[in-house]
């Protein structure tokens, strides 16, 4: 859970909240430079309940969202040169990154899956 009460999986890089979290729309370059403080889970079902939790919020939350919402431009919560650029296009980013990091998640999961099994690695 972040600082400000959001579980967003949007973890990734950006570290902002949900789309209609406390934070959506206040983000500006400088303070990015002062990412929430994430509480880590100490267990892998902490971890799995935070992931699901996030996944639940974001989704409901872009749903919130609607087509109208979709088709607004981002505006101040994105660096200058996105702003123009529609909030689609950044829900679809975030969905990207969210892939790609997992794919890193699992890949790691299973090499360390394989290590164990061979015993000498």
């Amino acid at each position: 859970m972040y600082a400000d009460n959001s579980s967003s999986p949007r973890a990734t890089h950006g570290g902002g909240g949900r789309p209609s979290g406390p934070s959506w729309g206040r983000r500006t370059p400088t303070k990015n430079a002062g990412r929430r403080a994430v509480a880590y889970p100490g267990t892998a079902e902490a971890a799995l309940r935070q992931l699901d939790d996030g996944h639940d919020g974001w989704i409901r939350d872009v749903r919130h969202l609607g087509a109208a919402g979709l088709a607004q431009p981002q505006g101040a919560i994105s660096p200058p040169e996105y702003a123009d650029a529609l909030m689609a296009r950044l829900i679809l980013h975030v969905h990207r990154e969210v892939i790609h990091h997992g794919a890193e998640i699992s890949l790691l999961r299973d090499l360390y899956l394989w290590k164990g099994s061979r015993g000498h690695l």
